[in-house]
């Protein structure tokens, strides 16, 4: 914190979704850094200990190990009717529906949209405008390693982080880079979990990886700077030639970052060794590699009007009443921060809405 603080970025404690206390039968977070795994106390909140069972008590029912391939429309066009999908058997089934609510991620949304054309609908459901699939989005990350003679206990804690900052998201905040940046620093480490320091040093191998991993697992920390990608219409995701087991096309996902998103990642990475060595830390580096893309956002993206956008802002599509989409597909931009809570927000917001209009949509 203090060498932050030093370069003028002040860190304040980390938004995670967990309990502070127990709630609804779920315990206080224990702070054993296991997060990742699906947290073995329970106080970690996501849909499998909140919504899910309270879903299930209304009488939702889950069909695990199902594929959908297509959403089904009337003859006019006008409506979805439901989805056709294949068991765990491979056996095929048509679910007929009042609505559809699609929310297989941002990749798989537009494939299933794209692979549901009809002669009402030739270039995929919801996509007159043809924007289905385009403007994918990513993030990108620039972390800095840190090693300590010291124990830091550094496996404790949570997955997400301890410490956060937002004093580099303003657009302009490095200079001749553009684009927002979220900090996070203090993760909760493991040898190889999501984030874990296995490999950190990628230049090290037999003895001198043992050696390395040793003081790592007591020693070492992480700050990662998340980076903001601008929109681009040609990044995308296009159906393939190739077609999956049930002879549906698959779906090809065509990215690149701009000269913005690359000057963003090198400034972090710059600003994140002059922290790092501020701390007083016994090594320092940047875990460079290949420029990485995180947390994929975009293809079906939210709008006013039915010519610039997939869905409207409560992930209703312009086209077909009765056709949602939840998810990160909707964000019209990425931001750089996590999407997580967004994606909790912008479904919640959705849903309610959805609920509230039902006489109406179906």
């Amino acid at each position: 914190m203090k060498a932050c603080a030093e370069h003028g970025i002040r860190l304040a404690p980390a938004c995670v979704g967990m309990n502070s206390t127990e709630y609804k039968g779920r315990p206080a977070c224990i702070y054993d850094g296991w997060c990742h795994i699906g947290c073995p106390t329970g106080a970690l909140s996501n849909p499998i200990v909140t919504y899910l069972g309270e879903a299930r008590r209304a009488g939702a029912e889950v069909r695990a190990r199902s594929t959908v391939t297509r959403v089904l429309m009337n003859k006019e066009g006008t409506k979805a009717i439901g989805v056709e999908y294949y068991d765990a058997a491979r056996q095929r089934h048509v679910q007929p529906a009042s609505v559809v609510v699609l929310a297989a991620w941002s990749a798989q949304n537009p494939r299933l949209l794209l692979n549901s054309a009809t002669p009402k609908h030739p270039k995929g459901l919801a996509n007159a405008s043809g924007l289905v699939g385009k403007y994918m989005m990513c993030h990108f990350a620039s972390g800095t390693w840190a090693l300590f003679d010291e124990d830091v206990q550094n496996h404790l804690g949570t997955t997400g982080a301890q410490f956060m900052s937002y004093d580099r998201y303003p657009k302009t905040s490095h200079k001749g880079a553009f684009g927002s940046t979220f900090i996070v620093a203090g993760s909760a480490l493991k040898t190889s979990d999501l984030g874990g320091f296995a490999n950190a040093r990628l230049d090290l191998f037999g003895p001198d990886l043992h050696a390395f991993m040793k003081r790592a697992a007591r020693g070492l920390t992480r700050l990662n700077a998340f980076g903001e990608e601008l929109p681009n219409v040609e990044n995308r995701v296009e159906l393939a030639t190739e077609k999956d087991e049930f002879g549906m096309p698959l779906g090809r996902i065509v990215h690149g970052y701009d000269e913005d998103a690359a000057a963003v990642w090198n400034a972090n990475f710059e600003e994140g060794l002059k922290i790092a060595k501020a701390t007083g830390a016994k090594e320092v580096w940047s875990g460079r590699g290949a420029m990485p893309t995180i947390h994929l956002m975009g293809g079906t993206i939210m709008g006013t009007r039915a010519s610039s956008s997939v869905v409207n802002s409560y992930g209703q599509t312009h086209e077909i009443a009765n056709l949602w989409i939840a998810g990160p597909g909707i964000f019209p931009t990425a931001g750089a921060s996590n999407p997580t809570y967004t994606i909790f927000a912008l479904s919640l917001r959705g849903a309610e809405q959805l609920a509230a209009k039902w006489s109406s949509i179906v």
